[in-house]
């Protein structure tokens, strides 16, 4: 079982973490307070703390999980957006799209959103998949397939 303290410009909340997390994390806390990380950075490294606001006063959190801040927007993402024009939308595109999707499992929902510039938006359900993971890896390749930047993570 571990404790902390969480400041912001406002005040401070007391970090109450239980054992099974403790355990699952202590790796990451120890690493995220030290002067250098396993990556060579130096200073602490920011998290995002995630569980339950007790009241009281100091106010506590019981921590559930913890999370590096720059895996948060992967790890956080309940949906993957496709902003597409509709001369970007073929059959090949499209079939290739599921294949890329397909490759990168996970529980994130998908919707390809379609526009026809001036006139209207379609937004759609990509099915024929459970869900995807949605990393910066399948980002990567779908942008490439369109030519251009067209994911955005969600929550």
């Amino acid at each position: 079982m571990g404790f902390g303290q969480l400041e912001d410009l406002e005040g401070s909340f007391e970090l109450v973490i239980f054992t099974e997390p403790f355990e699952q994390h202590v790796a990451l806390l120890r690493e995220a307070k030290s002067e250098t990380g396993a990556d060579g950075q130096r200073g602490p490294i920011p998290l995002v703390i995630h569980g339950t606001l007790e009241e009281g006063d100091p106010p506590k959190i019981l921590v559930r999980d913890v999370t590096r801040l720059e895996e948060a927007e992967e790890k956080l993402s309940s949906c993957l957006r496709v902003r597409v024009q509709s001369p970007d939308v073929t059959r090949d595109r499209l079939e290739a799209l599921k294949r890329v999707l397909g490759a990168h499992s996970g529980d994130a929902g998908v919707f390809l959103h379609i526009t026809i510039a001036g006139e209207s938006e379609t937004i759609l359900g990509v099915g024929g998949i459970r869900g995807v993971s949605p990393s910066v890896e399948l980002c990567r390749e779908v942008d490439r397939l369109f030519g251009r930047p067209v994911t955005e993570r969600s929550l």
